[in-house]
């Protein structure tokens, strides 16, 4: 099989790379990126896209077997523009699983959200849904949509509001209701290789338990 990740930098992208390269399902890792990253591996290819550009995006992504979607901003990263953020949240995301099907890729894997709804009055839960609802109308294999709350792990950068939030759901796991119990990166990333593996069709959407169940 061959595995190509976009957001390769974040915190599950970076996950998902380690854990494919170990995988002797995956014979070639690919990461589509905007600057280079510094991984010798003999079956690591890292590709520099210019997402702005579909033509120049759709090339780079070319052919294989899962397509695994990573992408993700802050509005501190954003600027507090909501379109900049949902030109990076949605547009990609949804320009990659519709390149995807052109391609003839058979899985399409995306992170998500647990409270993702099209209808929420909150901008992040909102958007999160909209992706979960469009992503319906794209001719794709099999679509598994992953929905974590909290996730833990070490970021590359600083997010204080977030790690006071990790602190917080941490110590309330035992009374949260399952969906929004917080899930290591790296259980995250194993659950959606181990749905690749499984090979089965149609869309899917996998919340804290059904993450677990995939790798137990």
């Amino acid at each position: 099989m061959e595995g190509v990740v976009l957001g390769a930098t974040g915190l599950v992208g970076r996950e998902l790379v380690r854990q494919l390269l170990k995988d002797p399902s995956f014979l070639i890792v690919r990461a589509l990126v905007r600057t280079p990253l510094a991984i010798d591996h003999p079956k690591f290819l890292c590709q520099v896209v210019d997402f702005n550009d579909p033509a120049d995006f759709r090339e780079k992504l070319g052919t294989g077997t899962a397509l695994f979607c990573c992408i993700g901003t802050t509005m501190k990263q954003v600027n507090g523009d909501k379109e900049a953020y949902k030109r990076i949240d949605y547009d990609l995301a949804i320009n990659a699983a519709r390149f995807a099907a052109e391609n003839n890729f058979r899985h399409f894997v995306i992170v998500s959200a647990a409270s993702a709804n099209p209808h929420s009055k909150n901008f992040y839960n909102r958007l999160k849904g909209k992706i979960e609802e469009d992503l319906g109308l794209i001719p794709l294999h099999a679509i598994h949509i992953f929905r974590p709350s909290v996730l833990l792990g070490n970021r590359s950068e600083n997010r204080p509001g977030e790690k006071l939030l990790k602190q917080v759901a941490k110590a309330l796991s035992l009374f949260l209701p399952s969906k929004y119990k917080p899930i290591e990166a790296k259980q995250l990333a194993a659950s959606m290789i181990a749905a690749v593996k499984k090979n089965k069709a149609g869309t899917k959407k996998y919340e804290y338990k059904q993450m677990l169940r995939l790798i137990r």
